[in-house]
């Protein structure tokens, strides 16, 4: 596939994935009875960004850089906070490759058209 970017379409499908994802993830959560705090709802969140990102990044749509790069802004603190500063430092890597990554499909899809 050519990287392109997301039609209204694909916008509207990637955001039914992304509420899609966080009910899903949500249910988990109360399936479990795992109590419920503010960090927990960010990785409901997160997860959502995740899942959509990588759904846009199978179709291979340069939006897919955004959402990884939104969402490991947000995990990378996240996981800090709870203490796991090796998962952090993995993520703050993620976002530097994924910012190179994005810069990258621009020049590609710039040179396209």
């Amino acid at each position: 596939l050519p990287i392109t970017r997301t039609n209204a379409k694909e916008k509207q499908i990637g955001f039914g994935l992304f509420l899609l994802t966080m009910v899903v993830t949500y249910m988990v959560y109360v399936f479990f009875d795992y109590k419920l705090e503010i960090p927990n709802y960010i990785d409901i969140f997160t997860s959502g960004i995740f899942f959509t990102a990588m759904w846009y990044m199978a179709l291979k749509k340069i939006e897919n850089w955004s959402l990884w790069i939104l969402g490991d802004c947000i995990a990378v603190p996240l996981f800090a906070y709870r203490g796991l500063g090796m998962l952090s430092l993995q993520y703050f890597i993620f976002t530097i490759m994924a910012v190179m990554a994005y810069i990258q499909w621009r020049k590609i899809l710039q040179h396209k058209t």
